[in-house]
C-alpha cells in the first residue's frame, strides 16, 4: 500500500495557501458573473419600463387629439394602437384606408330593408 506522506509543512502550507487563493478567485469570478447578470437585468427592465411609459403617453397624447388633429397629421382612431406599438407604416395606412372605403361603398349599396318592391331594390343598389 502505498501511503500519502507529506514531505514537509512548508510544501503543505504553501499547497494549501495556494488552493485558498485559487477558490478566492473562482469565488470572485462567480461574484462578478452574478453582478453582471443582476446589471444586465436591471438595464433591461429599466428599459422597458421606460418603453412601456413612452408608449402610454404616446396612446394618451393621441387619443386626447380631435379626429381632424389626427387627420392632420395621416392618423385616424383605428390607427393608434398600430402607432403605440410600433408597426404602423404607409403601408398599414393604405391598406386601413381600403377597407375602410370598401366598407363605406357597402354600407352605401346595401338596400334599405324598408324598400318595398324588389324594382325598388334594383334602383336603390
Amino acid at each position: 500500500m502505498n501511503e500519502i506522506r507529506p514531505r514537509n509543512w512548508e510544501e503543505i502550507t504553501r499547497i494549501m495557501a495556494e488552493a485558498r487563493r485559487e477558490q478566492s478567485r473562482q469565488l470572485m469570478a462567480g461574484v462578478r458573473w452574478i453582478g453582471r447578470a443582476l446589471t444586465t437585468l436591471a438595464r433591461a427592465a429599466g428599459a422597458a419600463f421606460a418603453t412601456a411609459q413612452r408608449r402610454n403617453t404616446v396612446h394618451h397624447v393621441l387619443s386626447q387629439m380631435t379626429d381632424r388633429e389626427l387627420r392632420d397629421i395621416g392618423l385616424s382612431r383605428v390607427d393608434i394602437p398600430a402607432v403605440v406599438a410600433g408597426v404602423w407604416t404607409r403601408e398599414t395606412e393604405v391598406a386601413t384606408a381600403k377597407v375602410a372605403t370598401l366598407a363605406d361603398a357597402g354600407q352605401r349599396r346595401t338596400p334599405s330593408p324598408v324598400a318595398g318592391s324588389q324594382a325598388e331594390l334594383r334602383k336603390a343598389a
